[in-house]
């Protein structure tokens, strides 16, 4: 995988998608071309790099690492938990069309995720509590 580099900076390994899943987000974005992509779940960006390239605008958050992708269309949310990064995202009143959850959603995260969500939005879930 690509991120694979960035793994021993991570400060907490949680783990990583398949290969096969970063194919099967890439070959989505491809089918949709998405204005606006949402992923929880960032950690060493197997998954963001896809959205990136597939993607117009692409938001991610990662609760527990800090890893730099320096792709000119994503915004990061570093060390941040999925609702406070939708609470800062909901702030710029634009909705999400496709929302890769790759980890721990919270409970408050739903009402955000109602208000955000176009409404022809795409779900992928991938390992999510």
């Amino acid at each position: 995988m690509l991120g694979e580099q960035w793994r021993e900076s991570a400060d907490y390994n949680t783990g990583s998608v398949p290969s096969a899943t970063a194919v099967a987000v890439m070959l989505l974005g491809l089918e949709m071309r998405p204005d606006v992509a949402f992923e929880v779940g960032t950690f060493i960006g197997n998954t963001t790099r896809p959205l990136a390239i597939t993607s117009k605008k692409v938001y991610t958050c990662d609760g527990s690492n800090d890893i730099k992708m320096h792709l000119p269309n994503v915004t990061q949310y570093p060390k941040t938990m999925s609702t406070a990064a939708l609470t800062e995202f909901a702030k710029l009143d634009t909705m999400i069309n496709l929302l890769v959850l790759d980890g721990r959603v919270q409970p408050d995260d739903i009402l955000l995720l109602r208000q955000r969500l176009s409404p022809d939005a795409v779900v992928a879930l991938d390992d999510t509590y």
